[in-house]
This record gives structure tokens, sequence and C-alpha cells, in this order.
């Protein structure tokens, strides 16, 4: 719909980077998520679906540690 499949892979894979760098808390792994959609993404569109797109984060940022913790 807004994220295509493609950008939410790209975003998931970000995650799974990040949690296994360590280096970054939670929040500020959902925020460098967010910052790389808001790149890619026109300003309207980002103003108009904040919430959606912060809920997708929330989402994939779960199912790359799902991921993460069965390697």
């Amino acid at each position: 719909m807004i994220l295509s499949a493609k950008l939410k892979a790209q975003v998931k894979t970000l995650l799974i980077k990040l949690i296994r760098g360590k280096k970054t808390s939670i929040i500020g792994m959902k925020e460098k998520a967010y910052d790389y959609i808001r790149e890619r993404l026109p300003k309207w569109l980002v103003f108009i679906f904040d919430g959606y797109i912060r809920n997708k984060i929330d989402t994939l940022f779960m199912e790359a540690l799902a991921s993460v913790k069965c390697d």
C-alpha cells in the first residue's frame, strides 16, 4: 500500500543489521528506520501517514528481532 514490499524488505534488513550491531537503543533503531523511509517517500505522504508508518516500523522491528533471535 503506502510502503512497497521492496521498501519493507530494505527497512527490515536495516533493522536486522542494527540489532546485530547492538550499538543503538531500540528507540534509536526505530528512528533510523523512520529516517530511512522519510528519505524515500514524498514529504506530504509521510506527514499524512505518519502513524501508519510508525506502526509498520514497530511491526517490522518485531519481525526483525524474531528473525535475529532464531539465527
